[in-house]
This record gives C-alpha cells, sequence and structure tokens, in this order.
C-alpha cells in the first residue's frame, strides 16, 4: 500500500521532506510526479514489459542450440564430421558475445525498443535462411547464418538489464531480475528438448522453423506493445519529448531510428564497456563467473555422448529422444532457481537490511542468497564426474546434473542484480560484461573437452571443474564481504570513479515501518 512517510534516506540522514513508500518500504529510486516516469506505470504494465523482454531474449537463446541434436544428420548432408557441425553453435555463441558490444552504444542513440525490433526481425530472417541451407555445398553459409543469427539475437540480452532497472524499484529487483536471467538461460536448456523428438521424427531443417516462429512472434510483441523506458531523473519535469496521440503514430515513433523517445542520460563513450569491464568489482565476478558458469557447458557438451553410447561401450544406450527426455532434469533445474530467486531474493536482501537498522548496501544482494547454488555446484558436478566413472544409475546422473543446472541458474540473476546496483548509470555496460565473461570459457570449452575427458576421465575432469567452482563461489563470498571497500577501492581511481554509483545508504525502510524483527 503506497503511503509517504518524513524521512530522507540519503546516507541514513533523516530531513523533514516527504518519501513515497509502499508495504511499509521506502521507494527507491523515489518516483517523480510526472507520469511519463516508468515507475509510475502500471504494475500490469511493467509486468507486461517484463514478460517480452524475458521471452525475447528466451527464443534468442533457444535459438542458438537449437540444432544440438541434429548435428548428425547435417554431418551426413555436408559430408562433415559432426564436431564441424557443433561449431555452427559455436558461431551463433560467438555472435552473442560480439553482438553486446555493438548493441550497448547503438541503444543509447536509436532506444531500445527499435533496436530490440530489427535485431529480432534480422535473427528471424537469418533462421530461414538456416532452415534453407539443405544442399551439400552450403555448410560455409550455413555457419555464417547462425553467426549473423546470434549477433542479432543479442539484442534483447544486452538491453534486459537497463529496462528492469528503470520500470522497477529496489525492493522488486530482486523478482524482476529472477525471472528474466532464468527464463533467458532456459531457452538453452528448451531448444536441445524440443531438437531431439524433431530429429527422431521429421527432417532436420524443422528445428530452425520452430524458432522462426518463436521469433516472430517476440517480433509481434514488440511491434504492438513494447515502449522505451528511459528516462531522465535529473530533469523530470521534462524526460522525452511526449509521445504522438496517434497509437500508429506512437509505434512509429517508438521503432524507427531517429525517433523522439530517446532520453539522453549522461555521456556516453563507445569505450565505456570495456573500462566498466576491468573496474575491480566487474573483474572479480567476471572471473567468479568464469570459474562457475562454464562448467555447465561441459556437463552438456559430454551428456550426449556418454548416454547415447552402446552400453557396452561404458554408455547408457539411450537414443536421441530418450536423451531428449532425459535432460527434463534441467527442467526441474530451472523451475527450482525461478522459485528459489522469486521467494528469496528480494525478501533476504531486505531481512539483511532491517538488521542493519533499515539502511541499504548492495552487498545484502549477495549473502545468504548466493550461498546455496555456490555449495550446490561442485557438489553437482563432483555426483556428475563419478557417476560417470563408475556408471552408476542414470537417476544419480540426473542428480549431478540437476545441482549443477540449478546452481549455474540461481547464480547469474543474483550477481546480475548485484553488480546491475553498483553501476546504475551503466547497467546495460555491465550486463554485457557478465554476458561476455559467462559465455567466453563456453564458447571455448567445446574445441578442448574431449581431449580433456580422454587424458583425464570424467572422475578427475569434473572434479577439477568442482575445485575450480569453488575458488568462483570464493569470489563472490569475497564481494559479499568486502565489496564496500572493493568500490570505494575502485571510485579513488579517476578511470573508474564516474561509473560507480550505488544506491548505498538509503534508508530503504524506517524504524518506525520496520515493525518486529524477522
Amino acid at each position: 500500500m503506497a503511503g509517504k512517510i518524513e524521512a530522507d534516506f540519503t546516507h541514513g540522514e533523516v530531513v523533514s521532506v516527504n518519501l513515497k513508500t509502499a508495504n511499509n518500504v521506502v521507494l527507491i529510486p523515489q518516483p517523480s510526479d510526472n507520469p511519463k516516469d516508468p515507475l509510475n506505470w502500471p504494475v500490469a504494465k511493467k509486468i507486461m514489459i517484463l514478460v517480452i523482454v524475458s521471452y525475447t531474449s528466451f527464443i534468442g537463446t533457444a535459438q542458438q542450440v537449437a540444432n544440438q541434436s541434429g548435428i548428425f544428420a547435417q554431418a551426413t548432408l555436408y559430408n562433415r564430421k559432426p564436431i564441424e557441425l557443433s561449431y555452427s553453435i559455436s558461431a551463433d555463441v560467438i555472435g552473442s558475445v560480439v553482438g553486446p558490444l555493438i548493441w550497448t552504444a547503438v541503444a543509447r542513440h536509436i532506444g531500445r525498443t527499435s533496436l530490440m525490433f530489427w535485431g529480432t526481425v534480422v535473427s528471424f530472417g537469418c533462421n530461414i535462411w538456416s532452415a534453407c541451407m539443405t544442399k551439400d555445398d552450403q555448410y560455409i553459409a550455413f555457419v555464417l547464418s547462425r553467426w549473423l543469427a546470434g549477433l542479432f539475437a543479442s539484442v534483447s540480452m544486452t538491453v534486459g538489464a537497463g529496462i528492469i532497472l528503470d520500470i522497477f524499484f529496489l525492493h522488486q529487483r530482486g523478482k524482476a531480475f529472477a525471472l528474466y536471467s532464468v527464463v533467458t538461460l532456459f531457452g538453452a536448456l528448451f531448444a536441445p528438448v524440443v531438437s531431439g523428438f524433431i530429429v527422431e521424427t521429421t527432417s532436420w531443417p524443422v528445428q530452425f522453423w520452430w524458432c522462426v516462429g518463436g521469433l516472430g512472434f517476440a517480433c509481434v510483441l514488440i511491434l504492438f506493445f513494447m515502449e522505451d523506458t528511459t528516462y531522465d531523473r535529473s530533469n523530470s519535469d521534462e524526460g522525452a519529448e511526449p509521445l504522438k496521440q496517434s497509437y500508429v503514430a506512437n509505434r512509429i515513433d517508438h521503432l524507427f531510428p531517429g525517433n523522439k523517445v530517446v532520453t539522453t542520460t549522461g555521456k556516453t563513450s563507445p569505450w565505456s564497456v570495456f573500462i566498466v569491464a576491468i573496474c575491480p568489482p566487474i573483474l572479480i565476478a567476471g572471473m567468479g563467473l568464469i570459474l562457475t558458469f562454464s562448467w555447465v557447458v561441459g556437463v552438456n557438451i559430454t551428456l550426449a555422448d556418454f548416454l547415447q553410447t552402446p552400453v557396452e561401450l561404458g554408455g547408457y544406450g539411450f537414443t536421441a529422444q530418450q536423451n531428449a527426455e532425459f535432460t527434463f532434469a534441467q527442467w526441474v533445474s530451472f523451475l527450482t532457481a525461478e522459485l528459489y530467486g522469486f521467494l528469496l531474493s528480494d525478501r533476504a536482501a531486505l531481512w539483511i537490511c532491517r538488521r542493519h537498522g533499515g539502511i541499504w548496501k548492495p552487498e545484502y544482494r549477495l549473502f545468504p542468497t548466493i550461498l546455496a547454488p555456490a555449495i550446490a555446484l561442485p557438489v553437482g558436478l563432483i555426483i556428475f564426474g563419478v557417476t560417470l566413472k563408475y556408471h552408476l544409475h542414470y537417476m544419480v546422473l540426473a542428480l549431478g546434473l540437476y545441482l549443477a543446472t540449478f546452481a549455474d541458474m540461481a547464480i547469474v540473476p543474483v550477481l546480475t542484480n548485484y553488480l546491475a546496483e553498483c553501476f546504475t548509470g551503466y547497467v546495460v555496460e555491465t550486463y554485457t560484461c557478465l554476458w561476455i565473461f559467462r559465455l567466453v570459457l563456453g564458447v571455448a570449452l567445446p574445441f578442448f573437452m574431449t581431449e580433456w575427458l580422454a587424458r583425464t576421465g570424467p572422475a578427475w575432469t569434473f572434479g577439477i571443474m568442482a575445485i575450480m567452482s569453488c575458488v568462483g563461489g570464493g569470489l563472490f563470498l569475497l564481494l559479499a564481504w568486502k565489496g564496500h571497500e572493493i568500490r570505494e577501492y575502485s571510485f579513488k581511481r579517476h578511470v573508474f570513479k564516474r561509473f560507480i554509483h550505488t544506491e548505498e545508504g538509503v534508508q530503504v525502510v524506517r524504524a518506525s515501518l520496520q515493525g518486529p524483527q524477522p
């Protein structure tokens, strides 16, 4: 329930000003009285925009691995080795790594909605291109189509975090980031299952045709319902220019470059993303992501080989369809991670905040929320490796897969939320850096994973991954423990000073509003 209190949240100092509240929590940032302020939009409109962005990111991620189960059929068509067809997936992922470096700067000039729409349209076309590459001399063209599809599909993954920060208050962002990040990651789990059923029942191009339909639906949603969320809080009386009243004119304003809805929110530079990337908090978090998130890629790379290898050769003798059914264990991971983030992300942070007098610190986002997935990841990797070595029952393998996948999905939204609130003026750049850190080892892993397994065996391979993931989890706990000092150190360096802007010190809950301590 909205209301007002007499207090000031600036570094915990109380002065007599009216602050807007909701459910006994001070609204951070404070919304203006301007109806154009996205923070003042109806909740239903905010949720609609979050769903559109999350779905577009989901289908963009799904199309990256759409042909994961069809590489053997395509290898036969193109007269190539299966490993060479797996490079098409790597090409798409590489495109999604390069893309955010381009779109970060472009979004500030042409608008996020316009960029999302046209990027999705081009990715839609590239997936049609991929589905039509059915001749034996079209391997190179097929790989090129996958690279371009990944490049343009990465638009929604680039701008999504900025949109969330634009329209949600501090006490709502945990749930919003949980939905957006976990749904985005789920795309990489959903597509291989669909692919497995497709190659068992029909021709491989259908793997791309369903993505064409999904991307087309995303284009329709953006075309009719998406709105730009940028807003200049330093000049809230003006903001962006008023939108035209006509619905068609409004859509033209939003979707065509050179529109009037984009608000300039400060100095920009094409080099900003690179400077943000080497800022100590981002660098520490990024190294942690490299040492944690990438290993589930290794799990997914080896899973099909071990499951579909005949029993007499040490595998489990699964068909492609049984392999697809087995990966439903990862769908359960998705549901668990979504529920975990939705229930805990905001509640845990506000609980810690109340115990410290209601004064906010970004580090409250990390601990204890990140602790469970940081423990679950090495445990899951060890179970997975030991099961493969001793050929234990496939349900034990499913347990390891479930724990490792849950951990990866639960870590990303927590870390994204934390760093977005450390760099509130450069959220898109921050998320771009995290996206690249998350994928960099995952892109390289397919090129050496098979040889690594052959040299050391599954127990040692996944055991080493588990040890490295413990180091990555330690880096996250370091940020939870010393994040404030690390940011203060960075702030003293001139090159980073203008990038670090947090909501630390704001009083999210006043003593009179806190009620009984949990």
